[in-house]
């Protein structure tokens, strides 16, 4: 009987298994979770009615020494945090859903810091 090394067996097992059709299409890439959307419209009216008494129609800054969020450095999800968890004496609002999270830190991020409020408030 002729002895083949263990690497050479195995190789020759895989070569006389049958094929199937299956087995040489490459199976789908999983399908990526659906990118949610912020809502702007939703989120001016959040900013309006939760954040603007504290920073200001136009994020400017002001009640209780809230910083000015036009020049934040802050990412999206930094944003989210600091909303969903407060910060020094900004409350926590840890009721928001996480689209309403992603609607109003879009809203900072965005609108906020590229001067395109859009608010239900008058704005200058």
């Amino acid at each position: 009987m002729t002895r083949f090394p263990r690497a050479c067996g195995t190789a020759l097992l895989a070569l006389m298994l049958p094929v199937q059709a299956q087995d040489l299409v490459p199976a789908p890439a999983a399908a990526a979770a659906p990118k949610r959307v912020a809502d702007m419209d939703n989120a001016s009216t959040i900013w309006d009615n939760a954040c603007a008494a504290c920073h200001g129609e136009l994020g400017e800054g002001g009640h209780g020494g809230s910083p000015d969020l036009r020049n934040s450095a802050l990412s999206l999800s930094q944003i989210m945090l600091v909303v969903n968890t407060g910060s020094n004496t900004m409350p926590a609002f840890a009721g928001f859903t996480q689209q309403e999270l992603l609607d109003v830190s879009t809203y900072v991020l965005e609108a906020l810091q590229e001067g395109t409020t859009m608010g239900t408030s008058p704005r200058p």
